[in-house]
């Protein structure tokens, strides 16, 4: 009976042994879905990174405040308008840890968040630009 309960145990544990855990699809690669998402070949894997790509994250120097709240958890409407006032007074975020700039917003929400927020900075090159105009 002992070994028919440890035969058992094992038996029930076997297709969960190798299971790390979920796969996060808005930050895997595409070697990493091919491999943990039963079904998906290499060739859908980087069709969901291209996708991703285009459609993936949304970009906090652009988001109004009602994106910003809707997007993110733990940020709601007042937070997200603060987001959005201290962007304009400062110019645009460089990394998502900079959010913790603005009063109200912890680490936590940061870390939070961090997979579902992307930075691009492509709107500070104008800003630099003005700054470095000839004869200033």
């Amino acid at each position: 009976m002992r070994k028919l309960r440890s035969l058992l145990a094992l038996t029930l544990a076997a297709p969960f042994a190798a299971w790390a855990g979920p796969v996060n699809i808005n930050t895997a690669d595409a070697a990493t879905l091919a491999k943990e998402l039963k079904g998906i070949g290499l060739a859908r894997a980087q069709a969901i990174v291209a996708y991703r790509e285009q459609h993936g994250p949304f970009n906090i120097n652009t988001a109004d405040a009602a994106t910003l709240a809707k997007e993110l958890k733990g940020i709601g409407l007042a937070r997200a308008q603060a987001i959005v006032a201290y962007r304009e007074q400062h110019g645009p975020f460089k990394s998502a840890d900079e959010l913790t700039l603005v009063k109200g917003i912890g680490q936590k929400v940061v870390d939070e968040n961090r997979a579902n927020i992307r930075v691009d900075t492509d709107r500070a090159a104008p800003q630099a630009a003005k700054s470095e105009s000839p004869g200033s």
